[in-house]
């Protein structure tokens, strides 16, 4: 679903070959538009365009607008390729996402009055398995970068000295899963709206300054009210 508020819009979603799959011209009731889409597996464009002369007069033809997309899926998505910091190569996978609905369905757009639960997993890469290492686990906000510390708070990474603060340390299994957040209610921590994008990863006791991790975001936006699809 993607929703673009203020002035006259079109929207569209498109194949990266530009074959376009669905295309909103206008809203009959506002100067809003929004397209839903079902989707396999797969990258997609999404695009936005504001017309230079408007369909209503009303919405005019200056001034800001917004783009809001999101998606729901009944698998726990995938985060792309693995990086690191380094540039080691390596097999490890991740996945992760944020489920209002106790893992039922997965999304990245909710309201701040939803409980949601974040959580990932990484499959390590077998020649790591079985090495003493350690997990990590990052919140990148617009002005600052948090990290997930053994107690399970989030903290702020200036006030820390250390390269990394590390959320567990421990001898790496093959499967390991994170519980970055549970029954989190936004609200009821005064946050009425906010975006962030999560990374997990993890590295080796014996090589302390690398880290393995992936390259697209588990990406939660919080919203005073927001209607989800897919």
């Amino acid at each position: 679903l993607a929703t673009s508020e203020s002035l006259d819009t079109v929207l569209l979603i498109a194949t990266e070959d530009l074959e376009y799959l669905e295309v909103e011209m206008e809203s009959i009731d506002d100067c809003n538009s929004s397209i839903s889409k079902s989707l396999t597996t797969g990258s997609y464009l999404l695009m936005v365009n504001t017309f230079d002369l408007p369909i209503k007069a009303a919405c005019g033809g200056t001034g800001p607008y917004t783009l809001t997309a999101n998606f729901s899926s009944t698998d726990k998505p995938g985060l792309g390729q693995a990086l690191s910091l380094l540039g080691s190569y390596s097999m490890a996978s991740f996945s992760g996402g944020v489920s209002g609905d106790g893992g039922q369905t997965y999304s990245n757009l909710f309201t701040s009055k939803d409980s949601l639960t974040i959580s990932a997993d990484i499959s390590v890469d077998m020649t790591h398995v079985g090495k003493s290492g350690f997990l990590l686990v990052a919140a990148l906000l617009p002005d600052q970068l948090l990290m997930l510390n053994e107690q399970g708070e989030f903290v702020d990474t200036g006030l820390n000295p250390d390269p990394f603060v590390v959320h567990a340390r421990k001898i790496l299994e093959s499967e390991e899963g994170l519980d970055i957040a549970r029954d989190l209610i936004p609200a009821e921590l005064g946050i009425e709206a906010i975006e962030v994008d999560f990374f997990v990863g993890y590295g080796l006791d014996s090589d302390p300054l690398e880290v393995y991790f992936h390259n697209l975001p588990l990406n939660l936006t919080v919203q005073p009210s927001a209607t989800n699809g897919s």
